[in-house]
């Protein structure tokens, strides 16, 4: 299967799968605590995360984590992403038409040291497949020193080529914590 076989496949799969409210918060609760384990291991201050939309995981627990400066991306007039800091309650403004909540905060924009991305399929490799807009891959190949997390379930694991690119995650948490 190509790219856009796997996108519509397993957008189609983790929709399946969100309908499962009790399982899900079972999962996400798994997943919050390998992240939870992961950053204050690392000691990191500033994260970057995800309003999760369709079916991702469900990570805003992680913001009652103290010391750390959590941000949520933005995406610019000329389509790129950029990172406001963000706290639990803090008003978010629905982009355009679609799903995606962005901070209103006007704040200069920071770069986090560690990036939580959602995905709808990763690889064993450590590659992902997003919604196809490559905006964390431009995020990432500008801000090397980011770690990248990638964020998902244990089914959204599967096998694909990645293109060249693409950038690899340093890291894939699920409820099951594969990396």
């Amino acid at each position: 299967m190509n790219k856009d076989e796997i996108r519509k496949k397993y957008k189609k799969l983790r929709a399946e799968n969100s309908s499962n409210i009790e399982v899900n918060k079972i999962y996400d609760k798994n997943i919050v605590s390998s992240i939870k384990k992961f950053l204050l291991l690392g000691e990191y201050k500033s994260v970057g995360i995800y309003y999760p939309i369709l079916g991702e995981p469900n990570i805003l627990e992680i913001l009652k984590i103290e010391n750390i400066n959590f941000s949520l991306p933005k995406i610019t007039e000329d389509n790129n992403i950029l990172f406001y800091s963000y706290k639990f309650g803090d008003k978010l403004t629905k982009k355009d038409n679609k799903l995606i909540y962005e901070p209103t905060d006007t704040k200069p924009h920071c770069i986090p040291e560690v990036l939580l991305i959602p995905g709808i399929a990763f690889n064993k490799n450590g590659f992902r497949i997003g919604f196809g807009s490559g905006h964390y891959d431009k995020y990432l190949s500008k801000n090397k020193s980011t770690i990248a997390v990638g964020i998902c379930y244990s089914y959204q694991i599967t096998e694909f080529k990645n293109d060249s690119f693409d950038i690899k995650m340093n890291k894939i948490i699920t409820e099951i914590e594969k990396s």
